[in-house]
């Protein structure tokens, strides 16, 4: 019987890892269609050995110049990553209006992602694709030794007021195994747990920025209202 109860209970961890990592696999791709997974895409080579790897995107209804300003002025503490704010940006309400003076970056800027961490613009292309890549350790983060990771987001017209936004972060991460959570991460089952994570940051922060840009573009377009007719 306890060889019995064994081997069910082995079984039961085998398959609740199984179905873990096939579930971060699925959300690793969430939006996107078959056409877009297997696309090239600049920053590819930034990162060759993922640990954690995702492609996910969104249509939008606007076109792409409409969406771009809301990219380009991300980042703590500037208008936030339009996520879960508690988390990821010190309980500041990530910015609902278009801020100005956050309207330009250039190769080499650095897009703060908290205190003493962020991320280098690599690539800045107005209204086509902004690539932002990280080197080196994670202050503040002690089971992470190293993070090298590229995160480029593709807008893409589709003609009459739409657009996708294709979304592709490859992270590959040396972790601290004298850490519980170094340990974890380095499996993959941890992998997976990571996948998941950063999926409901990610999911919640390419919704914001839809909802944000069509509301923008809903204001814009709609047809101002003209003298009544006699």
């Amino acid at each position: 019987m306890r060889r019995t109860s064994r081997a069910w209970a082995i079984a039961g961890l085998a398959g609740a890892v199984t179905g873990a990592i096939l579930f971060a696999r699925r959300v690793n791709r969430w939006g996107a269609t078959a056409e877009e997974l297997p696309r090239p895409l600049p920053g590819d080579d930034q990162v060759p050995d993922p640990l954690v790897a995702s492609t996910r995107a969104v249509s939008i209804r606007a076109p792409a110049s409409a969406v771009w300003p809301w990219l380009v002025q991300m980042g703590w503490p500037r208008a936030g990553w339009y996520s879960y704010d508690r988390i990821d940006n010190d309980r500041i309400p990530s910015a609902d209006r278009i801020m100005p003076q956050l309207q330009e970056l250039r190769p080499g800027d650095f897009v703060p992602e908290g205190p003493g961490v962020g991320w280098t613009v690599t690539t800045a292309e107005p209204g086509r694709l902004l690539l932002l890549t990280t080197r080196g350790p994670m202050r503040g983060v002690s089971w992470v030794l190293r993070r090298d990771s590229s995160w480029l987001f593709q807008l893409d017209d589709l003609g009459a007021g739409h657009c996708r936004l294709i979304e592709r972060a490859r992270t590959a991460i040396i972790t601290n195994n004298d850490t519980v959570t170094g340990k974890l991460i380095s499996t993959p089952p941890g992998a997976a747990a990571l996948s998941l994570g950063d999926f409901v940051m990610a999911h919640r922060h390419m919704q914001g920025i839809r909802r944000r840009a069509e509301a923008q573009w809903r204001a814009i377009a709609r047809p101002v209202a003209g003298p009544s007719p006699l």
